[in-house]
């Protein structure tokens, strides 16, 4: 090789290297802007499920996403609690979250196994449907309208009443509580009680006008959405009257915005994360709850023996039947509410 030509691949490749520099020093040619997705936040930002499940979820992937995919909640929402499915789904917004019982009893189906009574504390029980639902039941096939991130469990419900008691199955007869819908709105029709679908912050003015006799609520709920002074009574049973699941998900644009190294950190976040930050989340505001009504003095309640059996036999009753429509498309249900109690640990009776 003659001199000069040395000289020139090595002025080439300083003119390279210098190139290169600048492309990685300006913005936006090798990075790409971040991504910021807007969440459909239809509850108060103060409510654990924003405030500390969701804005830890969304933290932890900015960081892992170095800033490619960064979040915020809207300030009002978009639409009533249960349009928020139909929301992503359309891609009116990025992320959203509700229960899957406003969608309907037919929604959903095989979400329920999370919804029946005696399934267990908030801390086990939100795992123990994490890992079932995934697992056993094919989760995203429920949603195909979107992308499912991830699944959870608020903590045992209870019945939190104003000047009404639970001391025998008669007790039910024409008592009117909000309900979430889904399992603890049909079980509660069937024992005499009527049911009245509203969202949960509307709950307090309701009670306060006596326009129901009380909520099917966890504690947190209760504290939560301001019922204390207005409750005189909660009904509890162990492992729950019933439990509430949940789904977050994303619009099928914001998925598809995002590149395969994000889209799997995404993913991994709100699989393995979110469950374990709602279980803490819920069981902390559910002991926090139930000491507050302890100290203010409304009676907490176990619900007498004739009651307790009369919710075993009638939810027994939706199990099996509910076992037979999952069967028939093609899961076995059984199968996966006996493990989803291995899990939690409570005996069916």
């Amino acid at each position: 090789m003659r001199k000069g030509s040395a000289r020139i691949d090595r002025r080439s490749a300083l003119a390279a290297g210098a190139a290169a520099a600048a492309m990685l020093a300006a913005p936006g040619v090798l990075r790409a802007a971040p991504r910021e997705m807007l969440i459909n936040n239809w509850l108060p930002q103060q409510h654990l499920v924003p405030d500390l499940v969701l804005t830890e979820w969304s933290q932890m992937i900015e960081r892992r996403t170095e800033g490619r995919v960064t979040f915020r909640f809207s300030e009002t929402p978009m639409g009533p609690p249960p349009a928020a499915y139909g929301i992503i789904a359309e891609n009116k917004a990025d992320v959203t979250f509700a229960l899957h019982g406003y969608s309907g009893d037919d929604a959903f189906k095989r979400s329920q196994v999370g919804q029946f009574s005696f399934l267990g504390d908030s801390y086990s029980a939100t795992q123990a449907f994490s890992s079932v639902y995934w697992d056993l039941l094919d989760p995203q096939a429920e949603h195909q309208e979107i992308k499912l991130l991830s699944a959870f469990q608020h903590g045992p419900g209870f019945l939190f009443l104003k000047n009404r008691s639970i001391r025998g199955p008669e007790d039910f007869r024409g008592l009117r509580l909000r309900t979430s819908g889904g399992y603890i709105s049909r079980l509660l029709q069937e024992l005499g009680a009527e049911t009245v679908p509203m969202p949960p912050f509307k709950a307090r003015e309701a009670m306060e006008a006596g326009a129901i006799d009380g909520v099917a609520f966890p504690y947190e709920g209760g504290l939560s959405f301001g019922i204390v002074d207005q409750t005189t009574e909660v009904s509890e049973l162990p492992g729950g009257y019933y439990n509430a699941t949940w789904f977050l998900g994303m619009s099928p644009k914001a998925w598809d915005d995002l590149g395969r190294r994000d889209r799997r950190v995404v993913q991994q976040v709100s699989r393995e994360f979110v469950p374990l930050l709602a279980a803490k989340s819920f069981d902390f505001v559910d002991h926090k709850g139930r000491t507050l009504f302890e100290e203010r003095g409304v009676a907490l309640t176990r619900a007498p023996d004739e009651v307790e059996q009369l919710i075993r036999t009638r939810g027994g009753a939706y199990e099996q039947s509910w076992i037979q429509e999952v069967a028939a498309q093609g899961y076995r249900g059984e199968w996966a509410l006996k493990r989803m109690r291995q899990m939690t640990g409570v005996d069916r009776g």
